[in-house]
């Protein structure tokens, strides 16, 4: 059987350059992609998944992990920990390097170190930043696959899929709770951190577009930049109950620190509090009637099905049906917690 070296050297061309050929990817120019498909199909070349499998029982594969140390951390490595147990007899291994919020420096140098390591896959959660796009591309130019976790990248053809939230239905759907909450009317306080986050910044734009909808007596205050960080978030917090909001969306993390500042209010006098995720601490915040629901993405799930997606990719050259997978949204109550 013709290999895929043997048909480079046919073309001309690079062994990653006939990759892309056989997977329908960016990169390639029509008249070299019409040489080289012409060769494979004179070749009666065909992917063999099997063996390509069986193969790699024998040699280790290597997926690298680069994850933001934000509070979804915990659950996202829980699924690809749970996804990497499951497919142990493929010989597959994950490294994981943690990025210090919101350092995009770091993310990109990490990225760029990967491209000439040895991985056959990458999983990131990308912070929004010109560094990190450099290194996605640099990853695509090398021929190994990116699946984005949680917060996408902004070329999107420098990435398998995105595996997530849709994030500005998320925000939609917040919108949608506070309205319910506010019986129409009233002041919104939003913080959190989007400056870095493509993610939380859909999820503020999906929840403003609620609003200019249906145009209520609502007022929403500047947005609050918290970065993520404890301290910065319970200072803005105190800060900003001065101001007398109605509600409280919290856009991204470090909602533990927004809870601690409403407990230290009676109960008549704290705001409704809409957050995200359904970590120990929330679930607990909301049966204690300190946040009034939260908004869940299944983040277990996330890391799970992203490992998932870049192994069946890598081994069996199966690419996601679309280029985007949404986790179902969750509304979490007291009442259904």
């Amino acid at each position: 059987m013709t290999t895929i070296k043997e048909i480079a050297a046919m073309a001309g061309v690079h062994r990653s350059t006939v990759d892309k050929v056989l997977h329908h990817r960016e990169g390639v120019s029509d008249e070299v992609r019409r040489r080289v498909q012409k060769i494979i199909d004179d070749v009666h070349y065909e992917v063999n998944p099997i063996g390509k499998a069986l193969k790699h029982q024998q040699d280790k594969i290597r997926f690298a992990a680069v994850l933001l140390q934000v509070d979804a951390l915990i659950e996202w490595r829980q699924g690809i920990d749970r996804a990497a147990r499951e497919l142990s007899r493929f010989n597959i291994e994950v490294e994981y390097f943690l990025i210090d919020f919101p350092d995009a420096g770091q993310q990109a140098s990490v990225l760029e170190h990967l491209a000439d390591q040895g991985f056959s896959g990458v999983i990131v959660s990308p912070l929004n930043d010109p560094s990190v796009e450099s290194a996605l591309k640099t990853l695509f130019d090398a021929n190994i696959p990116v699946i984005t976790l949680n917060t996408d990248c902004q070329d999107k053809n420098h990435r398998l899929c995105f595996v997530g939230q849709n994030m500005d239905k998320a925000g939609y759907a917040a919108a949608r709770m506070a309205s319910l909450f506010l019986n129409g009317r009233g002041t919104i306080a939003v913080l959190g951190s989007t400056r870095y986050l493509t993610a939380t910044q859909e999820r503020d734009a999906g929840f403003r577009r609620y609003f200019a909808n249906i145009r209520q007596p609502v007022r929403i205050l500047p947005f609050i930049e918290t970065l993520e960080d404890p301290q910065k978030t319970y200072a803005a917090t105190q800060s900003l109950l001065t101001q007398n909001p109605d509600l409280i969306f919290a856009i991204s993390g470090c909602v533990k620190e927004i809870g601690n500042t409403l407990r230290t209010l009676p109960p008549s006098q704290r705001p409704f509090l809409i957050c995200f995720e359904k970590y120990p601490v929330i679930k607990q915040m909301i049966r204690e009637g300190i946040a009034s629901c939260s908004i869940s993405g299944d983040l277990v799930n996330q890391g799970y099905t992203g490992l998932n997606q870049l192994f069946r990719f890598v081994m069996m050259q199966e690419r996601p049906k679309t280029d985007v997978i949404y986790m179902p949204i969750g509304i979490q109550l007291m009442e259904n917690l």
